[in-house]
């Protein structure tokens, strides 16, 4: 299904340009949009794609300039982030942030450890496809015991164990 496409003027070009992670409500046209839709934005000769939210300031979250992120994209984001941080999880120090939101890429989710364990925490609705396969490659490559993703919209993920990494699955609180 070809992505639905918002044109949010030549004037905003510079923040496509910039990398700037989101696009806020009062910039967007007038819009049929609903909410956890992947839509892209244009604005002057730039695009990026983007998940659109109907409530708070931030229209749309940005992703990235040329797909709507898939199993690869996400495995390939997080694997730069870990690299980023492969120091901090030496003996002595078992508890740091692995995913920094927009700053890995991420909008809108950040990954906490606490020692075997992982927290994924959420700010926009949407990416359960996404947080699936963050939870999988986050249990596989860290030999973490389990899970957690806890979402701003009172949705959960319950950790399964399944042979040598975490499964998760989503259920309603």
């Amino acid at each position: 299904m070809p992505l639905k496409t918002l044109n949010i003027g030549d004037r905003h070009e510079g923040l496509l340009r910039s990398g700037h992670p989101w696009i806020y409500r009062n910039h967007l046209p007038k819009h049929n949009l609903e909410t956890a839709c992947w839509v892209r934005v244009e604005a002057g000769r730039l695009s990026a794609i983007g998940l659109y939210q109907s409530i708070g300031d931030v229209g749309i979250r940005l992703y990235d300039r040329n797909q709507v992120p898939d199993h690869s994209w996400v495995i390939n984001r997080l694997q730069t982030a870990q690299d980023i941080r492969k120091g901090l999880g030496n003996p002595g120090n078992n508890a740091y942030r692995i995913l920094y939101g927009e700053s890995d890429g991420f909008p809108g989710i950040v990954v906490d450890r606490y020692d075997r364990f992982a927290i994924i925490k959420t700010y926009i609705t949407g990416v359960d496809s996404l947080l699936i396969t963050l939870a999988k490659a986050l249990g596989k490559t860290m030999k973490l015991k389990g899970v957690l993703a806890r979402t701003s919209w009172l949705i959960f993920m319950k950790v399964k164990r399944l042979g040598s990494i975490s499964i998760s699955e989503i259920i309603d609180q």
